[in-house]
């Protein structure tokens, strides 16, 4: 991390305040008046817990659950020491298998007497959610004939025997085309050679999918069909448990897992089976298609889970029936690095507890979360690092006053921090703070909607979090009151098109959010397509921010306001953009069917309440608008927008959102009651400190 923020580097800065840590933590363990107790791969539940090592008359618990045993007894016997519980983690990994650490009500701490749970050594202490395969043979004659002919020479047969593998899951059909939907798990497991995530069997091996060529003609509401290029796919047709990824509905920032009935290689159609769970395709079925008209754009699908298509090292399959996993290795000596997760719920898992700090862990191959804290207050979440989870990093639901601090977060299934608190009803604040930690490749089972960081409530807080390389969106929110300031994000929005770095949608009552002094630079750029990727995007509708000092860099646009009102805009850079700013109406060729939707989302905000009048004056006016006005943005203030070497200026102005920026004439007019001043077009790096290192300081 290169760029000067705020004074110093992030990385010095967080490098430094985790050696200050490291010297509390030492400070703490050493209070004469907390009970310690210790943890180690080598321990013994039997042991007593108070020593570090093995001494004769004691020595450390092989378990974290043992040791909160211990001092939910001393708590209940009021026998604990005045300052709480500490329980410190020896260095070394520990096999959890389906053991999760569980933390609840009657661990809580209070403010002068928490629980601490720490690594003796930060990033020593391994959590490990995954439990190895350890019988293997060869393929059957009647597996050998599925297989290709190079694959028979490199496929292996691990057998998984129930009392070590009790619950292999199931595949679910899932969909990622918004934020909702994030707190749903997977129950199918993952499978790890050594470290490193394998990929389920499918096909294409490459690419990012077959060419979806059109909708069937055989295609009905009840019955959906598509047709696809299946050139090279070998699975035959009714081949059970087969799967298709991706995108048929033109969507280029959506992606569904749905079953499959039947194929014919001939024709290319593609049947889908409504049998399962999910028995409704909804916005996903393929007659529901975006009206995209660049001639680039294709949608495509995988097919995955056959083991015809086991047929690349990296790939595995699960015969769930058998109980048998067939695995192709990078590595073929490396059978016995093969593991399968199976800790569910959350690795570390706090529900209904309190004063309780969890810190300098390392959680790993976990099947859904490495912290999950539920129904909880005063919950201290610092210096852990999480990776191949299957789902969030951590995730925080229905709790407050709590903080996320210090994670390095990367390589997980879904979102890298996940934060629920507060109540909309009341505006009361969650006061949920998640800062300093750094979170990378985000989404890595479900791709899209699946950010670094969401906030959804009220009063949440994101702040000096450097997040990076991610498919999609960095940061994104729900609700009101939150700040989100002093980000650093690079890298973002790799695999897809209408998205922004910083992302809220669709609902007018989301008043009172700060998005100030970060700087987003990379965000992948979009503009040969039909959609394209803003920094900032407040899509449709969305109303009631302040976007303050902020830098944009090597984006395609810093902020673009779509149909939303009530935006105010000063302060900010953008630096080798498209444009810098952006304002939409939202025009479509069926409106009321975005309006009844958006009327919907509004009506579950108490607006017309007095603590809701009295915070976001003006928000009932809108809300008495008539429909043909509430898609025009209005009342949005901008001030002092710099334009450092833009390709086609500061202010763009549209009547729809299918209207491509590379298509606008650009324009400085302010329309439709908003305020636009002060925006500055140059390309002369000499007016600033360093415009090349985001340095924006006016000479």
């Amino acid at each position: 991390m290169a760029n000067r923020v705020y004074g110093e580097t992030i990385s010095r800065a967080v490098a430094r305040t985790v050696a200050l840590s490291t010297v509390l933590a030492g400070v703490m363990a050493m209070s004469p008046a907390r009970t310690v107790f210790y943890v180690a791969p080598s321990g013994n539940d039997s042991y007593n817990g108070l020593s570090a090592t093995y001494t004769g008359a004691s020595g450390p618990k092989r378990t974290i659950n043992s040791a909160l045993a211990e001092i939910r007894n001393l708590r209940q016997t009021n026998r604990l020491a005045p300052d709480g519980a500490e329980i410190v983690v020896r260095p070394g990994t520990y096999s959890l298998r389906e053991d999760r650490v569980d933390i609840t009500s009657a661990d809580s701490g209070t403010a002068n007497s928490p629980l601490i749970i720490r690594a003796e050594i930060t990033g020593t202490a391994i959590l490990d959610g995954a439990q190895r395969v350890t019988r293997w043979v060869r393929p059957s004659l009647t597996e050998l004939e599925v297989l290709t002919p190079e694959a028979r020479q490199r496929v292996y047969v691990g057998l998984l025997d129930q009392r070590v593998f009790p619950n292999l899951g199931q595949l679910e059909a899932w969909q990622a085309q918004n934020e909702n939907h994030t707190n749903r798990l997977p129950t199918a497991p993952e499978v790890f050679e050594g470290n490193e995530r394998m990929n389920l069997a499918q096909w294409p091996n490459t690419g990012t999918g077959a060419a979806v060529t059109g909708i069937s003609p055989n295609n009905t509401r009840d019955i959906p069909a598509i047709t696809a290029n299946l050139t090279g796919f070998r699975t035959p047709s009714g081949t059970p448990d087969v799967w298709t990824v991706g995108d048929y509905t033109k969507r280029s920032f959506h992606e569904n897992m749905e079953r499959v009935s039947a194929w014919n290689p001939q024709t290319g159609e593609v049947v889908y089976d409504l049998t399962g769970p999910d028995k409704a395709f909804g916005s996903r079925h393929p007659e529901n298609q975006y009206p995209e008209s660049h001639p680039n754009y294709v949608s495509r699908v995988r097919f995955v889970n056959s083991l015809y298509e086991l047929d690349s090292p990296g790939e595995y399959y699960i015969d769930r029936t058998n109980r048998k996993i067939f695995v192709w290795l990078n590595n073929p000596d490396n059978r016995r690095n093969v593991a399968i997760s199976l800790v569910q719920g959350g690795i570390v898992s706090i529900d209904n507890a309190s004063h309780v700090t969890v810190k300098g862990l390392v959680l790993q191959r976990g099947r859904h979360d490495g912290v999950r804290v539920t129904d909880s207050r005063n919950i201290t979440v610092e210096d852990m690092t999480v990776t191949n989870v299957g789902a969030a990093g951590v995730r925080m639901l229905a709790s407050s006053d709590s903080v996320v601090r210090r994670a390095n977060i990367t390589e997980v299934g879904g979102t890298g921090i996940h934060v629920e608190a507060g109540d909309r009803a009341t505006l009361r604040s969650g006061n949920v703070v998640v800062e300093q930690n750094e979170i990378s490749r985000t989404g890595r089972v479900q791709r899209f909607w699946r950010p670094g960081i969401h906030l959804k409530g009220v009063g949440l807080v994101a702040r000096n979090n450097y997040v990076s390389d991610l498919p999609h969106s960095a940061i994104t929110f729900d609700g009101n009151l939150h700040l989100i300031e002093k980000n650093v994000i690079r890298n973002t929005g790799q695999d897809a098109t209408d998205t922004g770095a910083i992302y809220a949608n669709h609902d007018w009552t989301e008043w009172g959010t700060r998005v100030e002094y970060n700087v987003i630079e990379g965000h992948a750029r979009r503009m040969d397509s039909a959609f394209f990727n803003p920094a900032i995007y407040l899509d449709g509708a969305s109303s009631g921010w302040t976007i303050k000092g902020n830098v944009f860099k090597s984006c395609d646009v810093g902020v673009f306001v779509l149909g939303g009102h009530n935006n105010t805009i000063v302060d900010n850079v953008a630096s080798d953009c498209y444009a810098s700013l952006l304002i939409y109406a939202f025009e479509s060729s069926n409106p009321q069917a975005y309006l009844a939707g958006w009327r919907t989302l509004a009506s579950r905000a108490p607006y017309s309440s007095s603590v809701w009048q009295t915070t976001f004056p003006g928000l009932s006016a809108l809300l008495a608008r008539p429909d043909s006005e509430l898609m025009i943005p209005r009342n949005n203030v901008v001030r002092n927008f710099v334009t450092f070497q833009s390709r086609r200026g500061s202010l763009l102005t549209g009547k729809s959102w299918w209207d491509n920026p590379v298509l606008i004439t650009p324009s400085v007019t302010a329309t439709n009651e908003n305020q636009v001043t002060g925006m500055l077009t140059t390309r002369d790096a000499s007016m600033f400190e360093n415009a090349f290192a985001n340095d924006f300081r006016p000479r």
